[in-house]
């Protein structure tokens, strides 16, 4: 448990919640039902609970390779982080993670034994609570995403002096990796860099001064699906 003071003991600190997910066991649940549950389900009840003002939705670079052209070269690799989707929740104030309608959500509570069996059994979370440090630029859901992350502090050796796009920087409040629906809780990494580009080449040299760093997690990710703070009626999910 997180040991924040509650809601209202301290001012509004804006933030994200960084969800990166894969499925463990395709031969039991496809990804792409996996994608449907996430995509037209969970995150319209996440919205629903009143605290999230925005969510953009991204694949792996890899993944959108794979899932398009079998026969086409792999995309660019994630480096230490080796999932297909990412899920960036906006949050106004970083402390509704604390209230009771955030955590009645399916994953944050028990869910019930046929999501609990055929879909969170399957699958695995890596789950960030950031607070926002700084902004540059105006985020938009551009339709590329950099992420970076590492415990070694926002230096100029991680972070671009020249974004191509908005560039948010963040701290780790709370981290875990819920797989199988065990959940481990996790102090690493501590600052999450979001870098926003318009087209994936703006990004090339980003990744050719992030290619082989140490203790530097990597992710490159395209713009799936973009909400609104206003979408909140999730469809009935059945597993295929």
């Amino acid at each position: 448990m997180s040991d924040n003071p509650a809601p209202g003991t301290e001012p509004s600190k804006p933030g994200i919640l960084f969800v990166a997910s894969k499925v463990l066991h395709p031969d039991v649940l496809d990804p792409l039902d996996f994608t449907d549950w996430y995509e037209n389900t969970h995150i319209q009840e996440v919205q629903s609970t009143g605290g999230i003002s925005g969510t953009q939705r991204y694949e792996s670079l890899s993944f959108h390779s794979r899932q398009r052209d079998t026969s086409a070269p792999k995309g660019p690799e994630n480096q230490n982080l080796d999932y297909d989707f990412l899920t960036v929740y906006t949050f106004p104030d970083l402390s509704f993670r604390e209230t009771e309608a955030f955590n009645s959500l399916d994953g944050q509570s028990m869910p019930n034994e046929m999501l609990l069996e055929k879909l969170f059994k399957q699958t695995a979370f890596i789950t960030r609570f950031a607070e926002e440090v700084s902004v540059s630029g105006t985020p938009k859901a551009a339709p590329y995403l950099l992420s970076i992350a590492t415990s070694n502090g926002l230096s100029e050796s991680v972070t671009p002096t020249s974004p191509p796009g908005s560039l948010r920087q963040l701290v780790v409040r709370e981290g875990s990796l819920l797989s199988e629906f065990n959940r481990h809780w996790q102090t690493e990494p501590s600052e999450i860099v979001l870098v926003e580009a318009d087209d994936m080449s703006q990004l090339d040299a980003l990744k050719k001064d992030l290619e082989g760093a140490k203790d530097v997690e990597v992710g490159f990710w395209r713009l799936r699906r973009n909400y609104e703070g206003t979408e909140r009626k999730p469809a009935g999910w059945k597993p295929k």
